[in-house]
């Protein structure tokens, strides 16, 4: 995925390394430190399935709250670098 800037993104977020389906992805990647959050990122995201709680905390500088069950959950994986062939 395809993460855009998101220093000024006012995204909600719930949970911590494994994120509720209501939290903004890219928001949730700058949370764990897949990214930056200062210029656009890749980021490799990967399903996980039900949970029933997501606990909130607080990591690079960004609150994630707590909130209950879940049928879909998301964590991620840091995307390679890829290098243009021209």
């Amino acid at each position: 995925i395809k993460c855009p800037s998101c220093k000024n993104q006012k995204g909600l977020i719930f949970g911590s390394f494994i994120y509720h389906q209501e939290s903004s992805i890219c928001k949730a990647a700058e949370h764990v430190g897949i990214i930056s959050g200062n210029e656009s990122e890749d980021v490799i995201l990967i399903m996980t399935g039900q949970k029933e709680a997501f606990n909130g905390s607080s990591m690079n500088g960004i609150e994630s709250g707590t909130l209950g069950r879940s049928d879909f959950s998301f964590k991620f994986e840091e995307a390679p670098s890829l290098t243009s062939i021209t």
